[in-house]
């Protein structure tokens, strides 16, 4: 319920088919409110039940308890969170209260260990000890193979397309240059230099609050770039829309870029403090990560705590544009 892409990749579950979990199946789904619509239409979402994650403990009070009152047989807890397990716990306490047996709960392997020693050793933890892809554990909470991937392409199935963006020059690639964490930003100066190379023109993504996507609009105007600002523009479903019909994705390790591969569309993740093998990297195969090979990578998911005595965050600020133009370049020849 706390991040666009973990949420995306969650849906992975609703991808499984085993023989207690047939394909037509449905299950309710819990997820925060402004992640509810890419759900709604889901064809194996029965019943959505959302939270307004401000409502505090007396919401979630509420919540759980209108859970236990539907008497589910089994809870697949895929966030493993203090919030869900405050639910679990009011569960065993009304289980004593109400001499009831509680829901069969099943919890997500978040392999914390896997992750911490592998930022702590970084290159030098062995590969078999790193974080499995969280696909995979998704998958696995049901029982499903682990091949399984998310698929929201039902957002698809209504027609949702911005009349403005029509007019824009086919093929684009979309840009998500913002992130809620500064350790994860590529610096625009960079973004405008690999966009003035292109011959495509670029959808900005992003909202108001992210200042990276409003410096780089501002600076494609500046340029005179062909470009198109989505900026505060489209909801989810909207968003997915445009991914869709873009080339590819290119940006900051954002749920965006989780949403685009959810759709069909390829991401270009680059890649600061974090790896594509600490377990939430790209799955599709036409999709790649960019990232520099320093000894200091990586140092956490969100590059809060940069390691190096000199020139911080070096991993993203020192990433040259002919690097990323030139991979770039090879993934578009080869796919």
């Amino acid at each position: 319920m706390s991040s666009l892409g973990d949420v995306i990749l969650s849906s992975t579950v609703l991808e499984v088919k085993t023989m207690h979990f047939p394909q037509e199946d449905q299950v309710d789904w819990l997820t925060s409110e402004e992640y509810a619509s890419l759900f709604e239409s889901h064809p194996r979402v029965r019943d959505l039940l959302t939270f307004h994650r401000k409502s505090g403990f007396l919401g979630w009070f509420h919540l759980s308890r209108l859970i236990w009152d539907r008497d589910y047989q089994e809870i697949d807890d895929l966030h493993v969170s203090l919030r869900t397990g405050v639910m679990r716990f009011l569960f065993f306490l009304w289980s004593i209260y109400y001499r009831k047996k509680p829901p069969v709960w099943k919890r997500l392997d978040k392999q914390r260990w896997r992750f911490f020693f592998y930022v702590l050793f970084k290159r030098f933890w062995p590969k078999f000890l790193r974080p499995t892809a969280l696909v995979k554990r998704y998958a696995q909470v049901l029982g499903g193979t682990g091949q399984e991937r998310p698929s929201l392409k039902h957002l698809l199935l209504e027609k949702k397309e911005d009349d403005q963006l029509r007019k824009l020059r086919r093929p684009f690639f979309c840009v998500m240059p913002g992130s809620c964490w500064e350790g994860k930003i590529w610096p625009v100066s960079s973004y405008l230099k690999l966009i003035s190379q292109s011959s495509m023109p670029v959808v900005v993504l992003g909202r108001s609050s992210d200042w990276a996507s409003v410096d780089l609009v501002k600076g494609l105007k500046e340029l005179g770039i062909e470009h198109f600002s989505g900026i505060d523009r489209w909801n989810l479903p909207q968003s997915a829309w445009v991914l869709k019909e873009a080339l590819y994705y290119l940006g900051s390790d954002t749920g965006m870029a989780h949403l685009a591969e959810a759709v069909g569309t390829p991401a270009i993740v680059l890649l600061g403090p974090s790896r594509e093998d600490m377990g939430f990297g790209p799955w599709q195969s036409r999709s790649q990560t960019i990232g520099q090979s320093l000894w200091c990578r990586p140092c956490g998911k969100d590059g809060r705590y940069c390691w190096r005595p000199i020139r911080k965050q070096a991993c993203l600020k020192s990433l040259e544009v002919e690097v990323v133009d030139d991979r770039i370049k090879k993934g578009n020849a080869s796919a």
